[in-house]
């Protein structure tokens, strides 16, 4: 019983923490875009977005995370995000021309209209494939909420026993 309990105050511990990093992210990337009215969240030089479209299908789909550093070092055949309009859009970069970059879609049929060096956010290091599924999967209030109120019940249920056991040790040490 003793080693359940020390496992358990292990993995309490970890998802506290783990609990405890994603609200400071979450507080960091509220004061970035609400606060200081930045278009994304610079984490030390990367930033992150998901797709929301299929035009860099079978390389990026729907529901995938791209992990972007922030610069303006680009080449031919990057994989960029920039800013077009009022939106990001992440493509592949087909051409340079001075301070004009051409991208293009892999599933699109046609290039997209040249952009300026100063649109460019940066380039594509890593693409999380699905992530945006787990992300909605863990935002979703009814499982957060599930899995919290599971960990107190939990917690109350061995904290019960912890009980149990200081007091059958203490009659065995008055005896």
């Amino acid at each position: 019983m003793k080693v359940l309990l020390k496992i358990y105050n292990i993995v309490l511990n970890v998802l506290i923490v783990i609990v405890f990093i994603f609200l400071c992210f979450a507080l960091y990337n509220y004061v970035q875009i609400n606060v200081l009215k930045n278009r994304y969240t610079n984490y030390l030089g990367y930033t992150f977005f998901e797709i929301q479209t299929g035009s860099m299908e079978p390389t990026i789909n729907i529901d995938d995370y791209v992990f972007v550093k922030i610069t303006d070092d680009i080449d031919k055949d990057d994989i960029i995000s920039y800013y077009s309009d009022s939106s990001i859009v992440t493509h592949r970069v087909i051409d340079i021309d001075d301070n004009m970059i051409y991208t293009k879609g892999d599933n699109n049929n046609a290039v997209d209209k040249p952009i300026e060096k100063e649109s460019v956010i940066g380039k594509v290091v890593y693409i999380g494939k699905d992530y945006g599924k787990y992300m909605n999967i863990i935002t979703e209030p009814r499982v957060f909420i599930s899995f919290f109120i599971t960990v107190i019940l939990f917690n109350i249920a061995l904290s019960s026993d912890k009980k149990e056991v200081r007091s059958h040790d203490k009659k065995e040490i008055q005896e």
